[in-house]
């Protein structure tokens, strides 16, 4: 049904999808294996993209999605190679900002290229 389109910036931005998961307001988040974060708004049945920008420290940092998580409190759980990004799901979309955590340091030669990883994000029974 949905198909990328590199002409429509309103289309899905990959069909290589790693994750889908559904927000309170049964809207669709999407993540892909190298092309981001993607919105579908069920009331206007289109995409909004939302990419790192290396302009941008509030950006996603990576646009690959390995996870994603809707979770209590309204937010948004991405697991990343990087690390996980947060956002609150009650803000515009134009005014996402999103909140990085990393579980080591950046140095790769002691902990390897991919320590920061995340492939699932879980929450428990008090949140």
């Amino acid at each position: 049904m949905f198909k990328p389109n590199p002409n429509d910036k309103n289309s899905l931005s990959s069909n290589l999808i790693w994750d889908i998961t559904e927000d309170d307001n049964v809207n669709l988040w999407v993540g892909t294996t190298g092309n981001g974060l993607n919105f579908y708004d069920k009331t206007t049945e289109k995409f909004t993209r939302v990419k790192h920008d290396d302009f941008y420290k509030l950006s996603i940092l990576d646009n690959t999605i390995r996870t994603l998580f809707a979770g209590s409190k309204n937010r948004l759980w991405i697991g990343i190679a990087k690390g996980i990004d947060m956002f609150r799901l009650d803000v515009p979309l134009d005014s996402i900002k999103f909140r990085h955590f990393k579980l080591f340091s950046n140095d790769i030669s002691v902990l390897g290229k991919n320590a920061n990883s995340i492939n699932d994000i879980f929450e428990d029974s008090i949140g």
